[in-house]
């Protein structure tokens, strides 16, 4: 499942339906904008419970940025996005990007930090709290390690 569609990237862009000059440039970003957020993030959005493909709530319009933000970039730098400074007459803007030539910049990579796994050497670290018996969430929810508890706390078989 694409993270977005097209009609949805015009809605967030306020590009009108009936304008249909981008929306091949649109359907070609789509992918890459996938594979961008699920590089950075470093997290496929698998659910391990049926092994689809879920994506959160809120990342449709981080996607649409991504894509709006690629196709100015595409289209000559689409006004001041990428401006370092600008001056006209005594008037002068300058402002620092932080970002190399064809990176997003850091405000929309920032709104994907929710979601962002740690990478190691080995594996990803994904954080699984536990109790002080070594049980964790899972483990918890489950009824046959427990027996009843006091003030809705439940306590593990003995």
């Amino acid at each position: 499942m694409a993270i977005i569609d097209v009609d949805t990237v015009k809605v967030f862009l306020q590009i009108p339906s009936t304008n249909t000059t981008k929306d091949d440039l649109i359907e070609a970003l789509i992918p890459e904008i996938q594979g961008d957020i699920i590089e950075y993030t470093n997290n496929d959005f698998v659910d391990p419970d049926t092994s689809l493909v879920v994506w959160p709530a809120g990342i449709k319009l981080i996607a649409s940025r991504m894509i709006g933000y690629s196709m100015a970039e595409m289209a000559g730098g689409g006004g001041s996005i990428g401006l370092q400074s600008e001056s006209q007459g005594g008037y002068s803007y300058t402002r620092s990007s932080g970002q190399a030539d064809g990176e997003y910049p850091a405000t929309i990579l920032k709104s994907l930090d929710k979601w962002k796994y740690a990478r190691t050497l080995f594996s990803t670290i994904q954080s699984q709290s536990r109790d002080r018996r070594n049980l964790n969430e899972h483990e918890l929810a489950e009824d046959e390690y427990f027996v009843g508890g006091v003030d809705g706390v439940p306590y593990a078989n003995q």
